[in-house]
This record gives structure tokens, C-alpha cells and sequence, in this order.
């Protein structure tokens, strides 16, 4: 697909996967007139912000030793150390580029209202909702 130009934006993640949006889709989203929300890393903003300079990013990040407990309680003694710091130093590489974001909201543990009301405020603050 990504040989056929099928991808409107793609790029390989921490685990060398490859992860985009399709033409296809982004034209649904686009026509149906409602907002539309990718998630993506930080690589895939930089390139759909060179394409669609209009589109808004927003970064919800915890603080990091939250992410790591967070990471660590997902993984169910599945992986080893130098797994968890290899995705600790990918999120590291995160935050080394927060600025590429429009808008921060920091997902703070056992506040997770919170963190949806200030997207929602922030999102019509942009005019993009009701």
C-alpha cells in the first residue's frame, strides 16, 4: 500500500511496525463533517503538519515516572528490563519534541475527567465543536 500511494502519512514506530492513515480514509473522515482524531507519534504530526498545516495536535502525556508504572502494569512480567528501557527512551524522545503540538494536557493519575474536559475546551475553543 505504502508502494502504491495509498498512505496519506505513515512512519515506523519504537517497534519498527509501520502505522499511518490512508487516503481512503482521511477523505471519509473529511467528507462526513464530523472532527476527526488520529492518534499518532510524534514523527507522524511532523508530516501531516508539512501537508495539513490546519491541523490541530494535541499531546496528552503523563509524567513519566507515571508512564513507566503504567507500562510496567500493563506487561504482566512479559518482558524484560531493557524492554522497559527501550520504551522509556522512546517516550524520553517524546518529549524532546512536545513542541510540535498545538495544545499539552497532562493525563495526571486518577484524573482522567479532567484531562477529557481540558481536550474538550480546548477543542471548542478552536471551534471544532459545539
Amino acid at each position: 500500500m505504502i508502494k502504491s500511494g495509498a498512505f496519506f502519512e505513515y512512519s515506523i514506530n519504537e517497534n519498527n511496525e509501520y502505522y499511518g492513515v490512508t487516503q481512503e480514509e482521511l477523505n471519509r473522515v473529511m467528507q462526513s463533517g464530523k472532527l476527526g482524531v488520529w492518534k499518532m507519534e510524534w514523527k507522524g504530526v511532523i508530516s501531516v503538519k508539512k501537508l495539513l498545516p490546519f491541523i490541530k495536535a494535541i499531546f496528552i502525556i503523563a509524567p513519566l515516572e507515571i508512564l513507566e508504572l503504567r507500562l510496567r502494569q500493563r506487561d504482566g512480567g512479559f518482558h524484560d528490563e531493557q524492554y522497559f528501557a527501550e520504551r522509556m527512551e522512546y517516550t524520553r524522545e517524546w518529549f524532546k519534541h512536545s513542541d510540535i503540538y498545538d495544545f499539552t494536557v497532562i493525563n495526571k493519575e486518577g484524573k482522567l475527567n479532567e484531562t477529557v474536559t481540558d481536550v474538550t475546551n480546548y477543542i471548542r475553543q478552536q471551534g471544532l465543536l459545539p
